[in-house]
């Protein structure tokens, strides 16, 4: 039975429709995300940074400059198809911070945990801090490497 449902997946895997429900699946995902940047945005003007001291944005400043590019960089350094500099760029980029919203709600959710907007504070800090320093920094990123490619190919390409 497992072998059976492999393969299937694997046959589906090229199919259009997967192809159409993959893109589909991203766009929605796009949409909430943007849904959830919106909300953080509106409870950041009603008062959400308000118990943001020194030490919360020492921790979102070395959580978006520090932990999350050397861990990024760190789990990049088995993947044999990216160079040093992709493999810098992907490091830096790193993955979306709204995830932290989802297990921040999740770990307050327990009984072991109480509300703590300091955590909120640092949380919206840090994705806030992120948006704005990543989407300042991905255009010039990008042309720079490509502009390397470009070169590289043109060094390449006999004569």
């Amino acid at each position: 039975m497992f072998v059976a449902a492999v393969a299937m997946r694997s046959v589906e895997r090229g199919h259009g429709f997967h192809r159409e429900l993959h893109e589909l699946v991203e766009y929605l995902e796009s949409m909430l995300t943007l849904v959830l940047l919106l909300m953080l945005g509106a409870a950041m003007s009603a008062g959400l940074l308000a118990e943001l001291g020194r030490a919360e944005v020492a921790v979102g400043l070395a959580l978006v400059f520090l932990v999350r590019p050397l861990m990024a960089w760190v789990s990049l350094l088995g993947a044999a198809e990216l160079g040093p500099r992709q493999r810098m760029v992907s490091s830096w980029m790193g993955v979306r911070g709204v995830g932290s919203i989802y297990y921040l709600t999740y770990a307050l959710s327990s009984e072991h945990m109480s509300e703590d907007l300091e955590l909120w504070a640092v949380v919206a800090f840090t994705i806030s801090l992120s948006v704005v320093v990543h989407g300042m920094t991905a255009a010039p990123l990008m042309r720079w490497l490509d502009t390397h490619r470009s070169n590289r190919t043109v060094q390449t390409k006999p004569s």
